[in-house]
């Protein structure tokens, strides 16, 4: 049975910044999808597009995979177009719950490798995909630009980087609006003003928005020629971006 995000209900004397942790990641499932708009249909559709755009006998890569629904979604479409999916996270305790909830897909696939790992630290070659679900905004300014490089230097001719982030605008009215807006959508979904509070005051260090022109300049920089976005609401976005 999935659990209940209720963990910042209570009010909280010392909040201290973000962390994926062992609570986090119990209750991530509904946290997600009561919190991210679209959610289930963008992971859902990562699927779709990779059963799309996979090349045979290369490898997918889900990187900041948490508890493992796109690389599930992915696996689903790509189950027998001989690819490898590989799946990271930083979390540990997100690793041990993909494990354990997608432990029966697990032991039945061959085609599944999970590491635990900074995503800097590791080798990202004869990619045909590559997935950064909301990811990159937990990513260190000066650091996201390494990402891309290293993504794009390891991505195949023809191959994508599917990209979701939560945006910020360069015009203030317009994230005034969005930014309301996206606290009456947490509302309607059972959270309370003093859990949106503190959820976003520890987000406040560890979240690192970016508006739309900051993230195609840094895919053109890295040499991406061209991304279609194929999803938004209000400052939630997803797009793909090609390596021609």
């Amino acid at each position: 049975m999935k659990k209940k995000d209720n963990i910042l209900r209570n009010e909280i004397k010392d909040l201290k910044d973000w962390k994926f942790d062992r609570r986090v990641s119990e209750v991530f499932h509904d946290m997600a999808h009561r919190s991210i708009p679209g959610y289930k249909n963008i992971s859902n559709t990562i699927g779709y597009f990779s059963k799309k755009f996979i090349q045979p006998k290369s490898n997918v890569y889900d990187l900041g995979c948490s508890i493992g629904e796109v690389t599930e979604s992915i696996l689903k479409h790509v189950l027998n177009k001989n690819c490898t999916i590989i799946s990271v996270d930083h979390s540990k305790d997100m690793i041990k719950n993909f494990k354990k909830r997608l432990y029966k897909k697990i032991q039945k696939s061959n085609s599944i490798k999970i590491f635990q790992r900074d995503i800097l630290k590791i080798d990202i070659k004869n990619a045909s995909i590559i997935v950064l679900n909301f990811t990159l905004q937990f990513i260190h300014p000066f650091k996201k630009t390494c990402v891309i490089d290293k993504i794009y230097q390891g991505l195949n001719q023809n191959g994508i980087l599917i990209l979701s982030e939560k945006i910020k605008s360069r015009n203030p009215e317009e994230n005034k609006l969005f930014s309301s807006a996206y606290k009456n959508f947490k509302l309607s979904n059972g959270y309370s003003r003093l859990e949106i509070i503190q959820k976003e005051r520890m987000l406040k260090n560890s979240m690192f928005l970016e508006s739309m022109e900051q993230h195609w300049s840094r895919l053109k920089q890295s040499g991406f020629c061209d991304f279609i976005l194929w999803f938004q609401y209000l400052n939630f976005i997803s797009l793909i971006a090609f390596k021609r």
